[in-house]
């Protein structure tokens, strides 16, 4: 494929998801490269791989996988698919039951534990190494449900590059001390003795045999956690504006609730962007705006 090609195909991409100039740019300049890097480990590897992107919420995780899987496909002959981590929470009724057995917090999804982590392993193993088509579970954050299976979307395994995207992607349990001391209102207030935090980072272990699949780590990493907010509210001002009015069954959040949903992931985020880069084998910084204003590829972890 031509640089030429590739460019159009960028501006194509572009203009579907509604994105300016200054995606373009980035694109053409940290993801186009991101591509090529991973075309490239995949033939070394000489078998699927599993490439993640960590960030936190609201910094483009999405739009850069949609984007790499269609670049992946069209500069290669391999095939390629993104999923999220997210399209993995427990239902509903599982975190009220959680909310009553361990901690009222659980029932907002997110944090590690609200994930069906067993679904997850399965589905990529079936990815990448089944040769039968896999059904790819689906989560319906408008109205905070798991999709009907007959609705979740069918792909042709093996997945030569599977991409895997999620908020807490490749971070590590913390420190029982590190626990001590609430790190915002929300846990001041609705976790004074550390019951939720301590059972999610317990919870956060069992999670690295799924991290541990990662053969290609990608870090968007945001200059702070005070940028998630805002990130995260155009999220659900996007998303509401997806839905058919008067919708059945809309959960989308407002600014107060959004203020306090991001709270639940304040503490891992943070332990992520104080500790992730120097584990993760490529590494996109970004402004507050979410432009890429620098990136580091280490030839290292194959």
């Amino acid at each position: 494929m031509s640089n030429e090609q590739i460019a159009e195909l960028v501006e194509d991409f572009a203009t579907r998801y509604r994105l300016g100039p200054v995606f373009v740019r980035d694109a053409l300049k940290f993801i186009v490269p991101l591509a090529l890097h991973v075309i490239a480990r995949r033939a070394l590897k000489g078998r699927p791989i599993v490439m993640g992107i960590n960030g936190c919420q609201g910094s483009g995780k999405s739009t850069t996988a949609a984007l790499l899987a269609e670049l992946l496909m069209e500069c290669s002959t391999y095939s390629a698919l993104a999923i999220s981590i997210d399209d993995f929470y427990l239902s509903s009724e599982a975190r009220v039951a959680l909310s009553e057995e361990v901690h009222p917090l659980l029932i907002t999804r997110g944090v590690p534990g609200t994930h069906d982590l067993a679904l997850a392993m399965e589905t990529l193993e079936q990815l990448t190494n089944s040769a039968e088509t896999v059904a790819i579970p689906s989560f319906n954050k408008a109205t905070d449900e798991p999709r009907p299976k007959v609705n979740w979307h069918q792909f042709g395994a093996p997945c030569d590059i599977l991409i895997l995207e999620g908020w807490c992607l490749g971070i590590t349990p913390q420190l029982t001390d590190a626990l001590a001391l609430p790190i915002n209102s929300l846990e001041a207030r609705e976790d004074p003795k550390a019951t939720w935090r301590t059972w999610v980072n317990e919870r956060l272990v069992s999670y690295q045999a799924l991290f541990a699949r990662i053969d290609c780590l990608v870090m968007l990493k945001a200059p702070s956690f005070s940028c998630v907010a805002s990130w995260r509210l155009e999220q659900e001002q996007r998303l509401s504006a997806s839905l058919a009015e008067g919708e059945a069954g809309n959960r989308v959040m407002g600014s107060s609730e959004v203020e306090r949903f991001v709270q639940h992931f304040q503490r891992l985020t943070e332990h992520a962007l104080n500790n992730l880069a120097d584990r993760a084998d490529v590494v996109l910084t970004l402004d507050s705006s979410r432009k890429i204003t620098g990136s580091v590829v280490k030839m290292g972890g194959q």
